[in-house]
């Protein structure tokens, strides 16, 4: 595994360990997430710990501001939809 793919990893972990909601959310938002930052890093964004927090915020700040997103409801939505296709799974396992 690159060394980016590492700094990734790492971060989504810190973010999901923040957040406090159900795993149906934690899962989807944290699915999202990941593709904003795959994006970036095809848009040409170096990699690193500290540009990831530039870019997306610190853990403990995503979590701090969690349930004022605007997406919050869409993603609430996102989380029933697919806890009930089963899709909560496969999800979980593309994060880790």
């Amino acid at each position: 595994m690159n060394h980016e793919k590492q700094v990734i990893r790492q971060y989504l972990k810190e973010v999901r360990a923040e957040l406090d909601c159900s795993m149906s959310i934690k899962s989807v938002f944290l699915k999202d997430l990941k593709e904003e930052i795959a994006f970036s890093r095809i848009q040409g964004m170096t990699i690193t710990r500290e540009s990831l927090r530039a870019e997306f915020g610190a853990p403990e700040e995503i979590s701090a501001s969690f349930y004022n997103r605007n997406d919050y409801k869409e993603l609430l939505a996102k989380a029933k939809k697919s806890s009930f296709s089963g899709e909560l799974p496969q999800a979980l396992s593309r994060l880790y």
